[in-house]
């Protein structure tokens, strides 16, 4: 007699978590792709900061989202606190390389359309990662 083992359904904030948390990773990546093939143009423009290190950086953020995508999807605890300070990370960088480099007056105002951004979604996925449904669901081993 085969017996299925019973599964423990996902909340839909959990999904959507992953989606946004997998499409950031892949968001890095498409960067990274980008700044790769376009670097020998970049590098004779003199742009700042240094193409390489954006292309490292992005390569970096891309790992690091791919891998909480992963670590939710198996249910790993220490994601639902990690993640969120991550991201919280990840608004730094970025804010800082628009506050530092910007040159454009139209960029610079754009620092608090992103940093909107931002905040909503760490606060999002902060709630989503920490409700009673995701504690059931990190909680429950299937």
């Amino acid at each position: 007699m085969d017996e299925a083992l019973p599964e423990t359904s996902r909340p839909r904030s959990v999904t959507l978590a992953l989606w946004g948390v997998f499409l950031l990773g892949v968001w890095n990546f498409g960067r990274a792709l980008a700044l790769g093939q376009q670097m020998d143009l970049l590098r004779e423009l003199t742009i700042q900061p240094d193409p390489r290190f954006r292309f490292i950086m992005a390569l970096i953020w891309g790992f690091v989202f791919i891998g909480f995508w992963w670590f939710v999807r198996r249910k790993r605890p220490f994601a639902r606190k990690l993640l969120p300070l991550s991201l919280i990370l990840y608004t730094v960088y970025e804010l800082s390389l628009t506050i530092l480099f910007a040159q454009t007056f139209l960029a610079k105002q754009a620092i608090w359309l992103n940093l909107g951004f931002y905040l909503l979604l760490t606060l999002f996925i902060t709630w989503a990662l920490n409700r009673t449904a995701a504690n059931n669901y990190f909680t429950n081993k299937s």
